[in-house]
């Protein structure tokens, strides 16, 4: 069957840093190539303390898009390789440099 069993997927979760602090409301994205050019996007706004979780995600290697506005600074965007394990949590902290 096409269904997706859940225990295929993974997720990622952790906390955005920048200068060793953590960074609010940052935002984390992970893209997918579905084939036939078509994209699926997940995203997460991480919470005061720079907690993000993205559930439900492919595992394997991931190109992952974060981007944060610095306190009293300009957005700046990083990307990063992640790499995931189906059925398993995966924790990853993103430290963000100027």
């Amino acid at each position: 069957s096409s269904d997706v069993c859940s225990s295929d997927l993974a997720t990622l979760t952790g906390t955005v840093y920048f200068n060793e602090s953590p960074i609010p409301r940052a935002v984390v994205w992970v893209e997918f190539e579905l084939g036939d050019g078509m994209k699926t996007v997940f995203s997460d706004t991480a919470d005061d303390e720079g907690r993000y979780r993205l559930d439900n995600i492919a595992g394997g290697i991931l190109t992952v898009r974060v981007s944060a506005r610095v306190p009293g600074g300009p957005l700046i965007e990083r990307f990063f390789l992640a790499e995931t394990r189906s059925g398993e949590v995966t924790e990853i902290d993103f430290e963000l440099m100027e």
